[in-house]
């Protein structure tokens, strides 16, 4: 089974604590400090693969989505055959953060994710081997 967790540093958090009450305290001496960009976790004996991939705002998510999606389509033509989980969180950084030269140039994003979601979760989008979406959300911290 592969597990992908989408998000920022509230995700990574999650990412941590799970894999820490999966594999117990030791897992976290291996988990480098403050993992900010894409780190794998693969446990050879549960043949199970966790990743973290940092993503901060939502049209860069909707683009991780369908390119996670292309590559489960693909695996799945290739007969690997494998449960994949999505846990994606959104829109802490869209509200608190966006440089407004990025709310100009993609006015749309929050649509745009909205519409991924809707495709892959309608079936329009096809994700060959996605067993569970987690959408969570996140709320700014001052």
């Amino acid at each position: 089974s592969q597990c992908y967790f989408i998000g920022s540093s509230h995700m990574r958090y999650n990412f941590d604590v799970i894999l820490q009450f999966m594999y117990g305290d030791n897992i976290l001496d291996i988990l480098p400090d403050r993992h900010h960009g894409e780190f794998t976790y693969e446990n050879l004996h549960s043949l199970s693969t966790f990743e973290h991939a940092k993503s901060l705002f939502a049209d860069d998510q909707s683009d991780l989505l369908l390119e996670l999606c292309n590559s489960f389509e693909m695996e799945s033509s290739s007969n690997i055959n494998r449960s994949r989980t999505i846990l994606i969180q959104t829109i802490a950084w869209d509200l608190y953060l966006m440089p407004l030269s990025r709310l100009i140039l993609e006015p749309m994003s929050a649509h745009r994710l909205v519409n991924t979601f809707t495709s892959i979760l309608s079936g329009r989008s096809r994700c060959g081997g996605l067993s569970h979406f987690v959408w969570l959300t996140a709320t700014p911290h001052n």
